[in-house]
């Protein structure tokens, strides 16, 4: 599973005219109501597909119980191409994260069935998350970090901001990379895919938690928690 900040963010945002300042009148009864459909719409919307990001990981975790690895395996790859496609007819793009574990998941699980070797796939999760720390690290020495690059049309958070969260991403990733290579040599296949599965539920809860930094380095344009708000209509 690859949560990604698009996802999270996105139950956040609400349409700018209903974030009107003390200062201003409030919009119009009928506005208003209008407006808080739209946001509640937009956040049911939101859970469905987070939700069905979630899917392969879940069934993964759930079958593993049922069957053997190879199996489990398998069905994660179909689930997790099926989601893909859903996805993308319905949103008509992908975040950039979950195309490339889409990718690592793919690929490696392809591997693992046909040549009936747990280690690929299980060593794909260690490569996908130390590249992905490394890239990380790396944008450090720029000026723009790599997760400016990729989330800042949905985010409006200082550059300090930005430095703070690729530190923690940083983190997060070595110590699921290592964690992860050292469940692969000491312990079972089988017991690799509930770490995976109760791996995927931390990150997640990171990436709410993570929130809170985006609020306290906000720019003046963003929601109350560094959400980037949509432009205002000229004349409203």
């Amino acid at each position: 599973m690859a949560v990604s900040y698009h996802t999270i963010c996105t139950l956040s945002i609400v349409p700018r005219y209903m974030s009107w300042s003390p200062t201003t009148y409030p919009p119009p009864l009928h506005r208003l109501v209008c407006a808080t459909i739209e946001a509640l719409f937009c956040m049911a919307k939101t859970l469905a597909y987070f939700g069905l990001e979630c899917l392969p990981m879940v069934l993964y975790y759930a079958v593993s119980f049922h069957t053997d690895f190879r199996t489990s395996t398998a069905l994660y790859v179909l689930a997790t191409l099926i989601v893909v496609v859903i996805m993308f007819v319905f949103q008509k793009r992908l975040p950039y994260l979950s195309i490339i574990f889409g990718f690592f998941v793919v690929a490696s699980g392809i591997a693992t069935v046909f040549s009936d070797n747990p280690d690929l796939i299980i060593f794909s999760d260690t490569l996908y998350f130390l590249l992905g720390a490394f890239l990380l690290g790396l944008s450090l020495r720029s000026r723009r970090t790599l997760l400016e690059t990729l989330f800042s049309p949905s985010f409006a958070i200082t550059t300090n901001g930005w430095r703070t969260l690729t530190w923690l991403w940083v983190t997060v990733f070595l110590v699921a990379g290592i964690t992860n290579e050292l469940v692969r040599i000491f312990m079972t296949p089988e017991w690799w895919i509930g770490f995976q599965f109760w791996r995927g539920c931390a990150i997640a809860g990171l990436s709410v938690l993570f929130l809170f930094v985006s609020r306290h380095h906000r720019l003046p344009i963003a929601s109350p928690w560094g959400i980037r708000l949509p432009e205002k209509p000229v004349g409203q």
